[in-house]
């Protein structure tokens, strides 16, 4: 029987440390890194509800323009089917409006957790607020800009990941048109609806003024619909393109930088 003593254990792993590597030593604990998700499906299924919209919207111009001539025309027996027009039109472009809000929040979401996936620092807020800023009445006007705001600045292709410099990026025309007619839209609806809020309208004078806000609530909507087009597709190709500078995989429909 050996004499010796038994060896010392093993000192316990540095705190905070991975196991060791394939090459020996210890090494720093492996990062998660959020996935990457493409946005091309969510933005051609916005673009197909946007055009809904703006068709919808485009046509109750025409529904209350053409209610304001029944009325000035007297023709009563008409004035009726006008009415049902006006409030068809308006009850399908609610509809629509629903589903594009859903897809948009789900469209805002991943692009802001996509964010991470870029490896762009410090946003103005964090995705979940790309959800919630959605429904706080008053602060949706502003809280998910900030957000969209930085899926643009984070989309750019020309900044390496965890550059801060990332933030710097001025905020392109498309996103602050469309925001721009999407508030005066929300405020056009608003008066609108404050108008029709007592009594059915009753005198040339109401219907005249009816009609005016209806038509540019609709006008403004059918407008903000198309400019959200142009902002959501030109936000997805910047992020599609700046994964694909990163990594030098183009998703599905959209081309790597460089390639023809």
């Amino acid at each position: 029987m050996s004499s010796l003593p038994p060896p010392p254990p093993s000192p316990p792993p540095p705190s905070g440390w991975a196991p060791p590597t394939s090459s020996g030593g210890w090494g720093p604990p492996p990062v998660t890194v959020q996935p990457w998700r493409s946005l091309q499906g969510l933005s051609t299924a916005l673009t197909v509800l946007l055009i809904v919209v703006a068709v919808l919207a485009a046509g109750g111009v025409g529904a209350f323009l053409h209610r304001d001539q029944v009325w000035s025309d007297g023709s009563l027996s008409e004035l009726d089917e006008a009415d049902d027009i006006v409030a068809g039109t308006a009850g399908l472009l609610i509809l629509a409006g629903v589903a594009v809000f859903v897809v948009l929040v789900v469209w805002t979401y991943r692009a802001a957790r996509n964010l991470e996936a870029l490896g762009r620092p410090s946003p103005t807020l964090g995705a979940g607020w790309a959800i919630g800023g959605w429904f706080i009445p008053f602060a949706n006007l502003v809280l998910p800009f900030l957000v969209l705001r930085d899926v643009w600045k984070g989309g750019e292709p020309g900044v390496p990941r965890g550059d801060p410099r990332w933030k710097q990026v001025p905020v392109g025309a498309p996103l602050i048109v469309w925001w721009s007619l999407w508030v005066a839209s929300w405020v056009a609806w608003a008066v609108l609806q404050n108008l029709d809020d007592d009594e059915f309208l009753t005198t040339t004078e109401e219907v005249r003024r009816n009609t005016a806000w209806g038509s540019v609530a609709m006008g403004l909507s059918a407008l903000a619909a198309v400019a959200a087009i142009v902002a959501l597709r030109a936000m997805t190709r910047r992020q599609h393109a700046a994964w694909s500078a990163q990594t030098g995989v183009g998703p599905a429909g959209f081309p790597v930088p460089g390639r023809p």
